[in-house]
């Protein structure tokens, strides 16, 4: 059914038509003068101009279970959906920046696809990269950097992404070695990440603060290519008092001493 259906309209399918109702809202806004608090809106930009990932969108149509099985077991129609999901993402994303006055293809290009986590390197080569290589190439100019978002043990694909992808930056989750990762990837990959969101939400500022140290002690701040945050997102309820530690911690042990 999902194939019978075809490529979606970016701008008047499901949630996008609302989608523009609500930036030109806010466009108009924008042009009257309108503020909030005191403050002026200053910048308006539709959602919609980046993606989740091809895999990531596969597995909340069909499932995450359900679609780590379609590709073991009927590999055809997952690689078919894939190819589907590719395709709409390219075409939305295409047609956004031609809405907005942008060139199609940009200098920098960003995409998230956390479900590779699910997959052995292997797996990912054979199935998915393909499809992540076309997104690079139809929406990045050539040789431009990627930055790529990826929550979950994923650091298993950080090294072939940075050596067959051009992904220069990377938005880690956890669990991830980050000193490891510094290592294999050397000092020109730029690394996000931190302590995990469940020492964030139920540690102590103590133990926060020693996670934060062995962290940033690691290795991960060699060439200076290191951005430091939570790893990465924040649970409802997270003590103010850890992320005091965090950031205090980070501002006395993350400097960085340039000759």
């Amino acid at each position: 059914m999902i194939l019978d259906k075809g490529i979606p309209d970016p701008f008047v399918s499901g949630l996008m038509r609302r989608n523009w109702d609500f930036y030109q809202f806010f466009v108009d806004k924008m042009r009257e003068g309108w503020t909030f608090h005191g403050k002026p809106i200053v910048s308006v930009t539709p959602c919609g101009l980046g993606t989740d990932g091809p895999m990531t969108v596969c597995c909340n149509l069909r499932g995450a279970t359900e679609f780590a099985l379609d590709l073991k077991e009927d590999t055809d129609y997952a690689l078919q959906l894939l190819d589907l999901v590719t395709t709409a993402i390219i075409e939305r994303i295409k047609a956004y920046r031609r809405h907005l006055g942008m060139e199609e293809k940009v200098s920098s290009f960003a995409f998230a696809d956390d479900s590779i986590e699910l997959l052995s390197l292997e797996d990912y080569r054979e199935l998915i990269f393909p499809f992540h290589q076309r997104l690079v190439q139809e929406l990045a100019k050539e040789g431009a950097a990627v930055h790529i978002h990826l929550c979950g043990d994923a650091q298993r694909h950080f090294l072939f992404l940075k050596e067959h992808l051009r992904v220069r930056s990377i938005d880690t989750g956890y669990p991830v070695d980050l000193g490891k990762a510094r290592r294999e990837l050397g000092p020109e990959v730029e690394l996000l990440g931190g302590p995990s969101v469940p020492l964030l939400r139920f540690g102590n500022p103590q133990k926060v603060r020693q996670t934060v140290a062995d962290i940033l002690a690691s290795g991960v701040m060699e060439g200076g290519r290191f951005i430091l945050r939570e790893g990465n997102n924040l649970a409802p309820g997270t003590p103010l008092e850890n992320l005091f530690a965090m950031w205090e911690t980070g501002k006395a042990l993350g400097r960085y001493d340039w000759d």
